[in-house]
């Protein structure tokens, strides 16, 4: 026999029984660890005949010698291991088993998930991936996210109004947000009046695309700046991925966990040493939980298994999760178009330049994220890129650079940074060098030359956790506004029982006059949730050499409704005194108080509330901050609304209640106070969920049967009350309810006659029921008798 290349002899003559073929390629994603084919494409190869044995070469680790052993290939082409070698290799169960006649027990190697092979023809050798670890995955799942509730049409006015206060007397302002939605959209603008000028704040329309994470702002925006730029603000069109309109989704990579069962087994979740959910069912074979919702951070996920015959065995993983990171697959793209805003609300507000700027955020696997952005003004244009890479098992190294063309020349500028966060300590270090002709749309050249930034937080026992911060930023000699500031910082506090808290901190001037500025203090809460909560503080200060203490106090209402109270005082000369009380009610919130700083002092008062317009009704209501609902029940007033089980308010004398702050395209549970509604209206659904569009209200309507209710009294031919007790049954169906004391009934009754029967041990008897009656007495009477006669 002509082998055409270098086999092993040894094997060849132990496989003589085998015939010459071309061995079709075994299906299954090779290890990284798996060696290289040497065979030529064309290469002869001894493989066993249907249901035949060879010796091959197994290696089944990365890091241990391959060992012979005997397999079978079957006509289907599949290749089958002794079930005691495939225990050796993983301790993973095989796709299948299967037993011959001498009870033997075979593998069948078929490539999935979690086996992967590859097949060496000319050297007889078999490479196995069978690592519970080598396919991991991310998966999203939105089948349980609330379809977005459909916006009413509509408009709102926001209005907070002061006076005095430290203003000084006679000084009045207010804050206007004119909001109007539509199906199609929603939109906003701001106003600030006082008594010198009208100024407008920022004005903006939302079309939004939940479905697809995407929404398009037109009006006033502030740019999605990147490590390398400022952010500013500019009026145009601001078109690009939001992964707000998805709050369901977690965009970061999810961690996962994967292993095998031998036999029927219970398997508990946990993280972080915290049980996730109860046990859960396994069946013998692989098991792998995937996208495990968990905290930011570094930590341990576990599994512990018990089986039928009540072994119990853990299998624990290390794992770190970043928002800085984008799930495998997943994209983040934006474009801004526009003019930037200049001196905004200052007397040359206006818009100036024009602007172009585009963004592209990917993530290329679980452990890379790649970030491009690219902008240009008619004199300013830019552009960079950063990667953010998980530096298994350290945490999140940060690289970014960015170039820079202007009327001062090309610039560049670089920066190195680390994120570390773990449940003991937190670690965050950047490091950021710029050219001298380096600039950005917010920055002149030269503005910055080095910038340096380092946090260090841990958690003390007991509770405390301490922090200390170092800042750093230089810029470029002779530039506009050069300068440098260097601080450093420590903080700390502690849990003194469970109501009282000490706390300190320091900052330090390492430039300039090295000043120092030292805080250290107590604060206690006081109250109960069902009694109003309060928190009261003592303070002292020490800044560059003036010390001074303050104290404060304030007592919140138990629910969002109620008295609240605040004040303060600062014993300096300069120092805030002041004191304010509030009142929230279902049309906003209304306070007064008073106020001193400087020796000078005023009286204060205000009001923050709101008018609003949808179905063809006016309210009004708290302020409006983002979506809301109008509740209707029904035309029912006095009726109690819940909000995920909380007390919310009741409906006006129109059935209706403009129900404020509720969460924009999240589950927002209402619900209708069962205990409130009249005897004679029922709810056909008491619960509803919806997801409103932001910054848009929603209609939500509980639908009611109201039932014609009679209040009776039975008596028997005398005139005596039925017995308290007896059981009623109206045209056959038996009633709820039995007849109460002094013969008294309340049912629900028909635009017909019906047929009351009474039953009791001593007797029965039975009444006619004409609904249009208005008498309450009725007389029942013994079966043959004339029933029905009214006294």
């Amino acid at each position: 026999m002509n082998w055409p290349c270098n086999g092993n002899d040894r094997r060849a003559l132990l496989a003589i029984t085998a015939t010459l073929f071309a061995a079709p390629a075994l299906a299954g994603d090779a290890g990284l660890w798996f060696a290289a084919d040497p065979c030529p494409i064309n290469a002869a190869q001894i493989v066993a005949l249907g249901s035949q044995r060879a010796l091959l070469a197994v290696h089944a680790h990365p890091d241990t010698a391959a060992e012979d052993t005997v397999l079978i290939r079957g006509e289907d082409q599949l290749w089958r291991a002794p079930y005691e070698a495939w225990t050796q290799w993983t301790p993973l169960p095989p796709p299948s088993i299967e037993t011959d006649a001498s009870g033997q027990r075979w593998a069948v190697l078929q490539p999935d998930d979690s086996l992967a092979l590859r097949y060496d023809a000319c050297r007889s050798e078999l490479w196995v991936d069978a690592n519970p670890q080598r396919v991991q995955r991310t998966r999203f799942d939105r089948s349980n996210a609330a379809p977005i509730t459909v916006a009413s049409t509509g408009a709102y006015l926001n209005i907070d109004a002061r006076y005095g206060g430290l203003a000084g007397r006679n000084s009045a302002s207010g804050l206007f947000d004119l909001g109007g939605f539509t199906a199609g959209g929603a939109g906003r603008s701001g106003l600030y009046l006082d008594r010198q000028r009208l100024r407008r704040l920022d004005s903006h329309w939302l079309i939004d695309d939940p479905e697809r994470a995407l929404r398009l702002r037109l009006g006033d925006s502030i740019t999605h700046s990147a490590d390398w730029e400022t952010a500013l603000r500019f009026g145009g069109l601001q078109w690009g991925t939001e992964f707000a309109l998805q709050p369901d989704r977690i965009t970061f990579p999810l961690p996962s966990i994967a292993g095998s069962a031998a036999l029927a087994s219970t398997a508990q979740l946990y993280v972080n040493g915290v049980q996730q959910s109860p046990a859960q069912p396994l069946q013998p074979g692989v098991f792998r939980f995937e996208s495990i919702p968990t905290l930011t951070g570094a930590g341990e996920l576990s599994v512990t298994l018990r089986d039928a015959l009540g072994r119990e065995q853990t299998l624990s993983q290390p794992f770190y999760a970043s928002p800085r990171l984008l799930a495998s697959g997943l994209q983040e793209q934006g474009i801004e178009a526009g003019l930037l805003r200049k001196d905004y609300t200052g007397p040359d507000d206006r818009y100036a330049t024009p602007l172009l700027a585009a963004s592209l955020r990917r993530g290329i696997n679980d452990r890379l994220t790649l970030l491009l952005r690219a902008g240009s003004t008619d004199l300013r244009q830019i552009a960079g890129g950063e990667l953010d890479v998980f530096a298994a098992p350290f945490g999140i190294v940060t690289a970014s650079v960015a170039a820079s063309n202007s009327d001062a020349g090309a610039g560049a500028i670089a920066t190195l940074g680390f994120e570390r966060v773990d449940d003991r300590y937190s670690l965050s270090l950047r490091r950021r060098i710029a050219s001298r002709d380096y600039t950005d749309f917010g920055r002149n050249p030269g503005a910055i030359h080095f910038s340096d930034a380092a946090r260090l937080s841990c958690r003390m026992p007991g509770g405390g956790t301490a922090s200390a911060i170092y800042v750093s930023e230089q810029s470029w000699a002779n530039a506009p506004g050069a300068g440098s500031i260097r601080l450093a910082g420590f903080g700390w506090g502690q849990p003194l029982g469970a109501r009282l808290q000490a706390y300190a901190s320091w900052l330090h001037t390492l430039d300039g006059d090295h000043g120092n500025s030292v805080v250290i203090g107590l604060a206690s809460a006081f109250g109960s949730p069902g009694a109003g909560t309060g928190s009261a503080g003592l303070q002292y200060s020490n800044d560059s050499g003036r010390d001074g203490a303050r104290a404060s106090i304030q007592q919140l209402p138990a629910g969002p409704l109620g008295w609240a109270w605040r004040a303060n005082a600062d014993s300096r000369a300069d120092g805030l005194r002041e004191a304010e009380a509030a009142w929230a009610t279902t049309h906003g919130t209304f306070g007064a108080g008073y106020a001193g700083i400087t020796g000078s002092s005023a009286p204060s008062a205000f009001a923050q509330t709101s008018l609003a317009w949808s179905d063809s009704h006016g309210y009004w209501a708290p302020t409006i901050r983002d979506s809301f609902a109008v509740i209707d029940t029904g035309g029912v007033s006095g009726i109690g609304v819940l909000r995920e089980n909380q007390w919310a308010g009741r409906s006006d004398d129109h059935g209706r209640l403009l129900l404020t702050d509720l969460a924009p395209y999240q589950r927002n549970r209402l619900a209708i106070d069962e205990r409130d509604l009249p005897i004679a209206v029922s709810l056909r659904d008491n619960g509803a969920v919806i997801a409103p569009p932001a910054e848009s209200g929603v209609s939500v309507h509980f639908a009611i049967d109201r039932r014609t209710m009679q209040r009776l009294r039975l008596v028997d031919a005398s005139g005596v009350p039925l017995p308290a007790g007896a059981r009623l049954s109206l045209d056959g169906q038996a009633l709820d309810l039995p007849v109460g004391y002094d013969g008294l009934v309340y049912l629900e009754t028909a635009n017909h006659p019906q047929s009351l029967r009474a039953q009791w041990p001593e007797g029965s008897c039975t009444a006619t029921i004409d609904a249009h009656s208005e008498r309450e007495a009725l007389r029942c009477l013994a079966s043959g008798a004339n029933a029905g006669d009214r006294p």
